[in-house]
């Protein structure tokens, strides 16, 4: 979410826009969906009730390979109870993966492996959450799942998952319910969307409705907070030992659509939207850097010692930065600016249309600020650092870790290479530890990006959908080799205050918005899929 910064800085700057409209904006408002404003008519107080239990298991993840394997197995049976009908539909078919993963296969009517014509797709999230810290500045705990009113600074409770206790029937028509949030780690990140892809498929079969072309599957992971290895790893070799690859290339899935970036409504001019809809994801390199002396007494120090050298290390890994990727040549950069130009006056228009060809004049704009970076740029930050046993003992050995997130365009190789250059220190040992799977950047121009933007067009007024690369990780990287493009959005609306509520304090998402993942995830079933009235 970091690059919302750069936009957020041009509309700072550059206050008085111009109304003309581009013919991209142009575009999808003149082909709106007619039906954009169909609401659906669920039980939404049921649906918050069984989303606000959802909560209070406390699925943590620390360390791969450990889960708490009593939470999750209640979180389970949670979803067994909640959605009966998914759990009794002949066409649906439940495998638990990895003892704790959970995959649901929604097959179609014309539900055929071997026809890649109609090539399944994955809806996916996952069921832990991260860590809690802070609990005394949390104005609910944070696995209560507690409903609370939120006008300004005041708050009430208005439902509590553990009591049962409720001041209020949470309808669709009520007016306030963008003020009433529900708290807790993972409202947000991510079983929101868990909730809400249960909730619109047990819609889809209460109304009788089946899938008509493309078989549906839902991927669950358990441990996607500590990298998924155990989790949608293992789900991925399960579909490769399902569907087939298509004799004349390509991959068995048509696409997967995880979490990512929500649509943001304070960072552009004229009131607009954004919906970042991400086609990449950077990887993670885990570096080890470590020093070896001969170390001594203090009484007799040496002009440097292993904390000394190494100390140089990271102050020079900290003052050198990576070149940018700001659009160049492959990157989603370039299409992002050019779908926002319009709302900007010359000449930054002019360069957000032609970024690539301008980028030089675009990146002298941004390059010092630490959130572009984080998107545009390879980053490195020093998580870790040991060294010393005694007061009085000069060290001989001193180790740190430094955590690389990487241009998907950039090569391994080159991160090593230039954290070797940017050191020069060969005293210094420089060693790959772990690195996560790479993502390579899917095509925007697809059928079925334009789907997932169309079904945001016709729920969200003034929103523009752009693509972009994410700076955090999913578990849609397990994926790369099984699917012929990868997204991921989350259909929250949200302003930039509440990005650090995630993985913060306070993580917490509106009634209102919960109705509109339930119906984006509805919207978008039958928009890929279609449906036929069947009897279950």
């Amino acid at each position: 979410m970091y690059f919302l910064w750069f936009l957020f800085i041009f509309s700072y700057l550059f206050g008085d826009i111009s109304s003309r409209k581009g013919s991209y904006y142009q575009n999808y408002e003149e082909t709106s969906s007619k039906n954009s404003n169909t609401r659906l008519d669920l039980d939404l107080d049921a649906a918050i009730r069984r989303f606000s239990k959802a909560i209070t298991f406390e699925t943590v993840s620390m360390d791969p390979g450990v889960s708490n394997v009593t939470e999750l197995t209640k979180f389970k049976k949670h979803l067994e109870a909640s959605y009966p009908l998914i759990h009794s539909t002949p066409w649906i078919e439940r495998t638990i993966v990895g003892s704790l993963s959970i995959v649901y296969t929604i097959k179609s009517l014309n539900h055929d492996k071997n026809d890649f014509t109609k090539k399944p797709w994955i809806l996916q999230s996952h069921q832990d959450v991260a860590p809690v810290f802070d609990l005394h500045k949390w104005d609910a705990p944070p696995f209560s799942g507690q409903v609370l009113f939120k006008p300004e600074r005041m708050h009430k409770v208005l439902y509590d998952p553990k009591t049962n206790k409720r001041n209020i029937k949470f309808t669709i028509d009520d007016a306030n319910n963008e003020k009433y949030y529900v708290y807790g780690r993972g409202t947000a990140d991510a079983k929101h969307i868990v909730m809400s892809i249960m909730e619109a498929v047990e819609y889809m079969i209460g109304k009788g409705l089946r899938p008509i072309h493309k078989t549906l599957i839902l991927s669950f992971g358990h441990d996607e907070e500590v990298g998924g290895f155990y989790g949608a790893r293992k789900v991925a070799h399960l579909i490769v030992n399902t569907y087939p690859y298509p004799p004349n290339g390509g991959k068995p899935i048509d696409f997967i659509l995880d979490e990512g970036f929500t649509i943001v409504k304070d960072v552009l001019p004229q009131n607009k939207k954004m919906a970042l809809v991400s086609v990449s994801e950077k990887y993670v390199m885990d570096v080890n850097m470590s020093v070896v002396t001969p170390g001594g007494h203090s009484s007799l120090p040496t002009k440097e010692n292993a904390i000394s050298i190494l100390s140089n290390a990271v102050v020079n890994i900290d003052t050198n930065q990576f070149a940018s990727y700001l659009a160049k040549p492959g990157t989603p950069d370039a299409e992002l600016l050019r779908r926002i130009a319009y709302l900007f006056p010359q000449p930054y228009r002019l360069y957000m249309e032609h970024a690539t060809l301008y980028r030089d004049k675009l990146i002298n704009m941004t390059w010092d600020n630490d959130l572009i970076n984080a998107l545009t740029r390879t980053t490195e930050a020093v998580t870790l650092f040991n060294g010393g046993i005694k007061y009085n003992v000069i060290p001989n050995y001193a180790e740190s870790n430094v955590n690389y997130r990487v241009h998907p365009l950039q090569e391994p190789e080159e991160v090593l290479e230039y954290a070797a250059h940017t050191i020069n220190d060969p005293r210094v040992n420089i060693q790959l530890d772990t690195m996560s799977p790479r993502s390579p950047i899917s095509d925007y121009d697809t059928d079925a990006f334009r789907i997932i933007e169309s079904t945001i067009h016709d729920m969200f007024n003034e929103t523009i959908v752009v693509p972009t690369i994410l700076v955090g990780g999913t578990d849609s990287k397990h994926f790369a080799n099984i699917v012929d493009n990868a997204y991921r959005f989350s259909p929250l609306t949200i302003v930039m205050d509440d990005m650090s509520r995630i993985h913060g304090i306070n993580e917490r998402i509106s009634v209102a918005d919960f109705y509109n993942c339930v119906k984006y995830y509805f919207n978008l079933i039958e928009k890929v899929s279609g449906f036929k009235m069947v009897s279950n």
